[in-house]
């Protein structure tokens, strides 16, 4: 028996109908992808926000641009007022040591309140902020030096150092000359300083790119004194500047 007027107004009803659920079946499978693509993304951002390193939150808060290195490596003007400062600062450093809280602030009064030793980083804070500098600058400043990111835990959020109130110590350094030994992924330095007191030293430097550092690009992973010569006195009878809480403590 054949199929009515009627029998086929209803299958094409069904077959209408069924390419309509079929369509909606898509529609929201479609939907479910982009949900889910739309999830992977935020997770995604989650996890590379977990992932990023503390040094990298810390030059990213401060606006630090990238150092532009030139062609060839030379000891410029900030870095050079670094090393003459760890000239009278240190006998021997490594950037693995630790720095210990109660040494956190003789780090602040030794390199961020130097006028003797003064970067341009300090410089710039006069015009920016006054010479007012916070904790978190001091940890770049840190980091500049040493390569490793450090939070200082003896002074906290609200701390600020006004590098107006110099702190510079009776000793002084003069990188008279240095020679480039290696300048593969580490550069390494044989340098000469004129200390005050009439006396001279020589050391091993290992210095690393740090793209972030305010000491024109570089950071400092080792400084080794060789050779430390008074002339005509002995160098244990020089004033050493030390500082405790900012108060100066003379020890001969």
């Amino acid at each position: 028996m054949g199929c009515t007027n009627k029998d086929s107004e209803l299958i094409q009803n069904e077959n209408v109908q069924s390419t309509e659920n079929a369509t909606d079946i898509d529609k929201d499978s479609s939907t479910s992808v982009e949900d889910s693509s739309i999830s992977d993304k935020d997770e995604e951002a989650e996890v590379s926000e977990d992932n990023e390193q503390p040094y990298e939150q810390l030059v990213e808060s401060l606006g630090i641009e990238k150092y532009q290195y030139p062609d060839g490596f030379e000891v410029d003007k900030n870095l050079e007022k670094l090393l003459e400062n760890m000239a009278i600062s240190y006998k021997q450093y490594s950037s693995d040591d630790d720095i210990p809280v109660e040494e956190e602030k003789h780090f602040i009064h030794n390199f961020c309140q130097n006028s003797w030793f003064c970067y341009d980083y300090i410089f710039d804070s006069l015009s920016t902020s006054k010479g007012i500098i916070n904790k978190q600058q001091i940890e770049y400043i840190q980091y500049s030096f040493s390569g490793q990111y450090r939070e200082f835990q003896s002074i906290d959020d609200n701390y600020v150092v006004d590098i107006n109130k110099c702190s510079s110590g009776f000793n002084y350094a003069e990188l008279t000359s240095y020679e480039l030994i290696s300048e593969d992924e580490e550069i390494v330095l044989k340098a000469y300083f004129d200390i005050s007191g009439n006396s001279s030293e020589e050391a091993d430097i290992t210095l690393i790119k740090n793209e972030y550092s305010c000491f024109d690009g570089y950071s400092v992973k080792s400084f080794s004194v060789i050779d430390d010569v008074a002339k005509g006195c002995s160098r244990a009878s020089f004033v050493v500047d030390l500082y405790n809480d900012g108060n100066r403590v003379k020890r001969v």
